[in-house]
């Protein structure tokens, strides 16, 4: 399975953490390290997944706390648009140019 899109309307709990724990277990069960991405949108969601698989890769580019686990629904309006400003679109797969 390369991705997959869920929607978490009405899971109780604090997303990220659920993500995290989600990720481990991904990792334990299969062997597989994945990014996960959280947004409001599929489209955002895709560029929250770029951002955790990249943050580790490129240090400096994103906040630290954004790798692996990228939750821009728990960001603030200002650290989204920061978020938002620092990622070019056609960097992100499936969006921009290489859609």
């Amino acid at each position: 399975m390369d991705e997959s899109f869920i929607g978490l309307q009405g899971v109780r709990g604090d997303l990220t953490k659920r993500s995290q724990a989600i990720r481990a277990r991904i990792n334990q069960w299969v062997g597989i390290p994945c990014g996960i991405g959280l947004g409001q949108t599929k489209t955002l969601a895709k560029l929250a997944n770029y951002i955790a698989k990249t943050a580790e890769r490129k240090p400096g580019t994103y906040p630290a706390e954004l790798a692996q686990v990228c939750n821009l629904t728990a960001l603030s309006a200002q650290d989204l648009d920061n978020v938002l400003a620092t990622t070019r679109v056609e960097e992100v797969w499936g969006v921009g140019r290489k859609i």
